[in-house]
């Protein structure tokens, strides 16, 4: 799919700034009957400045049914569990008791349970194309297999909408809320919890724009974005340095045409510079120094394939390790690694293993030296981040 507009104030004058070439287009784990279902496995990244508003964007995506192949397992661990339990308590403090929701892009289905459990009373919906096992278990539940478009059009059956990290995966954000928000009714509201986009590529964290964040905007834009589309803002609230929760209203506002006169331009971020720590880092002197004899990938997901990208012609990786059991014996796509339990790890001792985890990079590390404290771990946010 070519995308030569700007997905935030559709201007169509945009420069090209960077290319990746051969990504992997999926980013979870695959068996190798699977892998025969994609025409091609690999897309460059064309990304772009829009001339006007100076938002990034990516230009050319790949096929939708194959970005979003299956669900790969987004919203597990510590760190998410934390995550659903304050912006379930976020969500239901300014809601009624009968309220009827749409969980937009339910993912695992775990702040749909935790919204259940705390408010029984209340109706709920997942709009979900590609509903996991998970999901398809919890009662009380309505499964709508659509995807976000289906808002256009149905919108008005909601009091509320749902978005847990799932807006910034629309590719054309403006005119999205354009259709949704139009549909909607008055006094209805809108959850958001939104990635600390800002913070999360100081850190180098993989993922947080590719074939799935196609976009990039700050946090400062995108409530005046939403405020220009006759939305009312309330309030937001940070959890920790992942997350940031915003709360919406549909009131008798007129739509702000001078949005964009009022539009920072420090949109900008520097692509350049982020994916600079990556190519560089076959000349860290931990890389440099590793000697022994097997060299492991921790997880398996896209945070792992951004280090076998770079890394894949300068190490010889054995597998990937990841406590998923849905992910174990799969392969991670782009890759020719298999996926294994930890377990294989006992009595391990010349091991090296690279773990980028983001920011859950320290519960895994915790629980993997537990298990083998003679393991040798490399983490890449560190190794990003140092000075040599």
């Amino acid at each position: 799919m070519i995308n030569n507009r700007c997905p935030i104030c559709s201007n169509k004058k945009n420069t090209i700034i960077k290319e990746i070439k051969n990504f992997p287009v999926y980013q979870g784990c695959v068996t190798k009957k699977e892998l025969q279902r994609f025409k091609f496995k690999f897309y460059t990244k064309k990304w772009k400045q829009c001339n006007n508003c100076t938002s990034l964007f990516l230009s050319s995506i790949p096929p939708l049914k194959y970005i979003y192949f299956r669900g790969h397992a987004t919203g597990y661990g510590a760190t998410w569990e934390r995550h659903y339990k304050k912006f379930s308590d976020f969500i239901l403090n300014q809601s009624k008791k009968n309220e009827k929701f749409i969980d937009v892009g339910g993912g695992t289905g775990i702040l749909a349970k935790e919204i259940l459990k705390k408010q029984k009373s209340v109706k709920l919906n997942i709009l979900e194309p590609s509903p996991s096992d998970e999901i398809k278990k919890i009662k009380k539940i309505k499964i709508i297999k659509k995807n976000a478009d289906y808002l256009y059009k149905n919108a008005h059956k909601y009091d509320s909408f749902i978005f847990s990290h799932s807006l910034e995966h629309i590719n054309n954000l403006n005119s999205f809320l354009d259709g949704f928000i139009e549909n909607a009714n008055i006094n209805s509201n809108i959850f958001i919890s939104w990635p600390q986009q800002e913070n999360w590529i100081k850190k180098s964290i993989p993922g947080t724009i590719n074939f799935e964040h196609t976009f990039f905007i700050n946090l400062a834009n995108l409530i005046k974005l939403m405020q220009s589309k006759g939305l009312y803002f309330h309030k937001k609230q940070y959890f920790e340095k992942h997350s940031v929760f915003l709360y919406f209203s549909k009131i008798n506002l007129k739509k702000n045409k001078l949005f964009f006169k009022n539009y920072s331009k420090k949109n900008f971020i520097d692509i350049n510079e982020y994916y600079k720590k990556y190519e560089k880092i076959y000349l860290k002197d931990e890389i440099k120094k590793i000697n022994l004899r097997k060299v492991y990938l921790m997880p398996a997901s896209i945070y792992s394939q951004y280090i076998y990208y770079y890394l894949k012609d300068i190490i010889s990786f054995s597998v990937v390790i990841d406590n998923s059991k849905s992910k174990q014996g799969k392969f991670l796509f782009g890759t020719n690694l298999k996926i294994y339990s930890k377990k294989i790890l006992k009595n391990h001792k010349k091991t090296s293993i690279i773990l980028s985890g983001g920011f859950h990079t320290s519960e895994i590390k915790t629980n993997i030296l537990k298990f083998n404290n003679q393991l040798q771990i490399i983490d890449t946010e560190k190794l990003l981040n140092a000075k040599n």
